[in-house]
Formats: structure tokens, C-alpha cells, sequence
């Protein structure tokens, strides 16, 4: 039996912090997974020595964790996106001529349907994932990776 402590002389918020915090049917389920996942993800990121590790561990936490069939989808449409936004920011360099005001306009177009398709559809993630991917693809395109960098494995 779980005891119940009350907040007499505090905020509200602290309270629903306290009652988030309680265990719940599914949670430990849902921990392992996204643990197993981080870990997994972890390793394979330091395996093929990719920078921005953080980036990726962030993804984690966008993807749905209900059932690993929720997580498999979105995790998959998830790739999609970047891709498709990796693909954007390429075209809108290229047909503006790395404009610098083509690539701001830009980022506040791509960060206004993102933010629309955070509120309007059944995968809230994907939004995030639009204006997050497309401002961190800019910014590198920004700051260029010294020549010597090594990607992918150090033998090629």
C-alpha cells in the first residue's frame, strides 16, 4: 500500500509532481525499453564515432513508448522526416545560392508547419522533430566541420 502524503502548504504543482512521480501499471516496461534503446543507440553512435552523440540520445525521449509497435512507427517515420527535412534544407540552399536570408526565411517557415503539425496531428513528435532537425542542419551548414574530422570509422 502507497502512502499518501499531502502538501498542506504547498502549490498545486508540486503536487501533481508528487502524483506523476507514483508507480503506475506499464512503467517499468516502458523504462526498460527506452533504457534498452538508449543504450543500444548509445553504443552504435560511439561505435561508428558520430558527432553530436546528444542529438541522437534526444530522439529517444521524441519517440512514442507505449508499445514497442507505437515505438517501431514512430521511430520509422521519425527517420522519414529527417530525411526528408536533411532533403529541404539541401534544396533551399542550392535554389537560393546559400542565400543567408533564403536560410532564416526558411527556418520560420519550416518552424511554422512544424508547429502545426504539432498541434493538428496524431503524431505530435513529428513537428518537433521538423523545426529541431532543420534549425541543427542550418547550423552546421553554418559552422563547418574541421577537415580533419574523422566520420564513420577510422580505417576508411
Amino acid at each position: 500500500m502507497v502512502k499518501d502524503f499531502s502538501f498542506p502548504n504547498h502549490t498545486p504543482w508540486l503536487q501533481r509532481i508528487w502524483q506523476d512521480l507514483q508507480p503506475t501499471p506499464g512503467r517499468l516496461n516502458s523504462s526498460l525499453r527506452m533504457t534498452l534503446a538508449s543504450i543500444l543507440v548509445l553504443v552504435l553512435m560511439l561505435v561508428l564515432q558520430m558527432p553530436y552523440i546528444a542529438y541522437g540520445l534526444y530522439f529517444m525521449f521524441l519517440m512514442g513508448r507505449e508499445s514497442p509497435s507505437v515505438s517501431l512507427r514512430t521511430a520509422f517515420v521519425l527517420v522519414v522526416t529527417i530525411v526528408l527535412v536533411i532533403v529541404v534544407e539541401m534544396v533551399v540552399v542550392i535554389v537560393s545560392d546559400n542565400d543567408p536570408m533564403a536560410r532564416v526565411l526558411s527556418v520560420a517557415i519550416l518552424t511554422f508547419i512544424g508547429g502545426m503539425i504539432l498541434v493538428s496531428t496524431s503524431l505530435p513528435s513529428l513537428g518537433g522533430a521538423i523545426g529541431f532537425i532543420y534549425c541543427v542542419v542550418i547550423g552546421f551548414w553554418e559552422h563547418h566541420a574541421p577537415e580533419d574530422t574523422l566520420v564513420l570509422w577510422p580505417y576508411v
